[in-house]
């Protein structure tokens, strides 16, 4: 996937919590700019192609707009969500021009058309990559939503207190880090090479460091020691 640039842009949602978090309204604005203006950058050529999420970004109209080309396909993962009572999805590509002139030409979008929990859940995809260099449900599955999986990678660190930063010192600070770090790939280890035939084979770090390890502590003197014992 060298050479491919899969972005995800400001949602409404985040525009909304950074107000709430303080950010002005202009600053608001001036992000929500950044994250459409991605879109414009999308151009066919040999050096870079780039995968970025439709979503809201598009105007009321043009929401609408691009609703109405998957009704057929909505449909469908009704009726099988229907029939199987599991989440389904349908996936269709179609050439899409904004009402509001925004793009400067017709773009590839992918949609994912999918039903769950008897609601709908359609989204969308632009890209400059073609059909045949992407079909669309590989191009979802395995290019865009390889993203996600990225973050949920990064976030997941959190659980073994990644994000602790409470230290007065920034050694100290980057040290805890550093530990976090270590224990997050020696998890990651044991997750790929003793789990993989077991249930945990796909579980989060959280829930391996819960199932399989809890601290022990013992009180000697002034001096703690800590030893890690497998869960009975």
């Amino acid at each position: 996937m060298q050479g491919i640039t899969v972005t995800a842009g400001l949602q409404s949602a985040e525009i909304r919590k950074l107000h709430r978090a303080g950010i002005s309204k202009s600053e608001n604005a001036r992000r929500l700019r950044i994250g459409r203006a991605a879109l414009t950058r999308i151009r066919p050529g040999p050096a870079l192609k780039q995968v970025a999420a439709l979503a809201l970004r598009l105007a009321g109209r043009d929401r609408a707009g691009v609703r109405r080309l998957i009704t057929e396909a909505m449909g469908q993962a009704a009726q099988q969500f229907e029939q199987t009572r599991k989440p389904a999805r349908v996936f269709v590509e179609f050439p899409y021009q904004t009402t509001t002139g925004s793009w400067d030409r017709a773009r590839r979008v992918v949609a994912k058309a999918e039903y769950i929990d008897g609601k709908e859940n359609p989204r969308y995809v632009v890209t400059s990559l073609t059909a045949e260099q992407w079909a669309a449900q590989r191009l979802y599955e395995e290019l865009y939503c390889a993203r996600g999986d990225m973050e949920n990678r990064i976030k997941e660190q959190f659980s073994l207190l990644a994000d602790r930063t409470s230290a007065e010192a920034m050694r100290a600070n980057q040290l805890r880090m550093y530990f976090s770090a270590m224990a997050y790939v020696l998890v990651c280890g044991l997750r790929r090479l003793g789990l993989q035939a077991s249930e945990l084979a796909t579980a989060q770090a959280a829930t391996i460091r819960t199932r399989l390890f809890k601290s022990a502590r013992h009180l000697s003197g002034r001096r703690w020691r800590t030893q890690l014992l497998p869960r009975t």
